[in-house]
């Protein structure tokens, strides 16, 4: 499900997350074999959410800091009913109409699916006490393909989806270049240490270029951007 949201407010809160206490001997056995299984994860600092509601055209939410070991538990073993999963996500449409994604590479935990340029927030997305999608929003786009986002870009309402216990946060951005030269933009990008988590671009022309790895919540964006109903 697509919200249009006029604003978002995710408080940074100062009380651990509770379902991190609850389940923390849990986590740490899954982080371990997790690990061992692919010793390159990294068990950064990961955001999870409660009270997430959305009143009145903005989305509210309390952001608790954690880590992303936590989030795997709670990804492959089923929420509580009160953490949710939130990040920004950008939404890239290139010159042409089409749409922007790019492929993870094998050693992520996502390994070989297609994303819209995302990241969890972090701490450089914290202002005020409060999260920034859309400067996450600009940042995952410059780390994973060196393009840096013109506020001008940006284009229409923010967009709230809900996919399962997970909302991804995110706004319209008109980018004003081809796929070829993005591709170039990303390949000078990547010799100059880039971001070795994505592995190559994917260009989406039309609802039947959707790959079947992308996730429900993009591929109800693509639907939404080329004026579809969701397939």
């Amino acid at each position: 499900m697509i919200h249009l949201i006029t604003d978002c407010k995710l408080t940074v809160s100062r009380e651990p997350l509770p379902y991190e206490e609850a389940h923390k001997s849990l986590i740490d056995v899954f982080w371990e074999q997790a690990y061992a299984l692919n010793p390159r994860l990294w068990n950064g600092t990961f955001y999870m959410f409660s009270d997430v509601r959305i009143e009145n055209g903005c989305l509210y939410a309390q952001a608790h800091r954690t880590d992303f070991a936590t989030f795997l538990y709670w990804r492959e073993n089923g929420s509580d009913g009160a953490t949710r999963h939130m990040t920004a996500t950008t939404f890239p449409a290139l010159n042409d109409g089409s749409l922007l994604a790019v492929r993870m590479s094998q050693h992520t935990a996502n390994a070989g699916r297609v994303y819209f340029p995302a990241g969890s927030f972090d701490q450089d997305d914290v202002i005020e006490n409060q999260l920034d999608p859309i400067g996450s929003m600009k940042r995952e786009m410059s780390e994973e393909t060196g393009i840096s986002v013109d506020d001008r870009w940006f284009e229409g309402p923010l967009l709230a989806v809900e996919q399962d216990n997970s909302i991804f946060i995110t706004r319209k951005t008109n980018i004003p270049y081809g796929f070829d030269e993005v591709e170039k933009i990303w390949q000078r990008h990547q010799k100059n240490g880039g971001d070795d988590e994505i592995c190559g671009l994917v260009q989406i022309e039309t609802t039947r270029h959707i790959p079947d790895v992308m996730p429900r919540y993009a591929v109800e964006l693509c639907a939404y951007h080329f004026g579809h109903e969701v397939l």
